[in-house]
């Protein structure tokens, strides 16, 4: 694929376009290049660059995963039925408002898709990346929602993988959404604290959060 078909990809995923040249080279410390091993929970302070980061993963996904094989997932993860075929089931970007709006939209018959329906394809794509958590009101419908996302992603952890970020550490999503949520994203995935410069500021607006 040339460059450009890359990133028609990557935005269809839910890529914003601030975020369309990512890559995990962007980051100075090696270690990035294989923490996708694992499902992880990212939190750092506003500016640290979670999103980049998320969006650079996408692209891993959509275009190296041949070279990069720690990214594969098994295959019969990663393929799924789908209307009586076969396919390749590609990875997911997903702010956690998006992923309430488009709950909501299914309640005035915007979309064609149940609430149900949508909770289900998002909760079950092998590879998705949640972006802001903690970062919505907390109402009692908005947790329930999460709730569900959340312990799909935990019960068949071990064929998903599933990459968060948030401005804030566990303990803080714990009081937020409460221990349940917390729990389920402790037992499911590596915790990493990101710091550093505030890349906005050392990379002019580049990698806002």
């Amino acid at each position: 694929m040339n460059e450009e078909r890359i990133k028609e990809r990557i935005l269809k995923q839910g890529v914003g376009k601030i975020y369309l040249n990512a890559r995990l080279s962007d980051f100075p410390n090696k270690e990035f290049n294989k923490i996708t091993e694992n499902s992880f929970f990212l939190c750092g302070v506003v500016g640290s660059g979670k999103t980049h980061l998320l969006s650079a993963i996408i692209r891993e996904y959509l275009v190296y995963p041949k070279e990069n094989k720690h990214l594969l997932l098994p295959m019969n993860h990663i393929i799924q039925r789908v209307g009586g075929i076969y396919k390749r089931i590609p990875p997911l970007f997903i702010s956690i408002s998006d992923f309430l709006y488009k709950l909501k939209s299914s309640f005035s018959h915007e979309t064609k898709k149940s609430e149900y329906e949508i909770i289900t394809e998002i909760a079950n794509c092998p590879v998705l990346c949640i972006d802001d958590l903690g970062n919505t009101k907390p109402t009692e419908w908005n947790i329930q929602a999460l709730d569900s996302l959340f312990n799909t992603r935990y019960n068949n952890h071990n064929k998903l993988r599933t990459y968060i970020s948030s401005n804030w550490g566990l303990p803080e999503i714990a009081d937020i959404l409460g221990e349940r949520i917390a729990s389920r994203i402790e037992g499911m995935c590596k915790i990493i604290k990101l710091t550093g410069k505030d890349r906005r500021l050392s990379e002019n607006s580049k990698s806002r959060i």
